[in-house]
């Protein structure tokens, strides 16, 4: 059992308009976050890029995402810190990229590439609902952790503090992603 760190998210748009800074941003609900924009670099559009996908390669020269549902192409991209500096075709000059702080970078979730069958893109799993082997309903997942040798569910429950689920074969029995429902097998101490 394992969940994969990319959410994939939504956001193209190299024609068009530019949203202000701290504009309210839809993203598309076909669509999934690969990226948010931190902030503008130099002088000439670049971009500073913070990644939310395991696949950094969609941000080669050529290749398309989405901004504010519009499709643009990336001109260029290279690695900075621990993330990109992206330069969009159409964003030209630091103000027009300055504009773009806070937006999301995202892809058709029918773009994703296919996991191996006992792993998840984390969208599939936030807001999943848990229940016991018995059905006993748990809550629903908050949030992921990622910890040094697995992810941990965040279940929030109704009616009582957060329950931490290790993402390992021995607690996690099955993830039905058509259902929205992970049916788990606590240890001792963790209920």
């Amino acid at each position: 059992m394992s969940s994969s760190r990319s959410t994939d998210a939504s956001i193209e748009s190299p024609q068009g308009r530019t949203p202000g800074a701290g504009e309210h941003r839809e993203v598309p609900e076909d669509h999934v976050i690969v990226g948010r924009v931190l902030g503008p670099w130099g002088r000439h559009g670049e971009i500073k890029l913070q990644l939310h996908t395991d696949f950094p390669e969609r941000f080669a020269s050529g290749g398309v995402v989405f901004l504010d549902g519009a499709p643009v192409t990336v001109q260029r991209s290279r690695p900075y810190k621990t993330g990109l500096l992206v330069k969009l075709w159409g964003v030209n000059g630091r103000g027009a990229a300055a504009r773009l702080r806070d937006a999301y970078l995202t892809v058709p979730s029918a773009e994703l590439p296919e996991l191996d069958e006992a792993t998840f893109y984390y969208f599939q799993i936030v807001g999943m609902e848990v229940v016991t082997g018995e059905g006993e309903r748990l809550g629903h997942v908050r949030e992921i952790l990622e910890t040094g040798s697995n992810d941990v569910y965040v279940v929030q429950r109704e009616s009582a503090r957060d329950l931490l689920v290790p993402a390992i074969a021995d607690v996690v029995l099955d993830v039905d992603v058509g259902a929205g429902r992970m049916t788990v097998d606590l240890p001792e101490g963790l209920a």
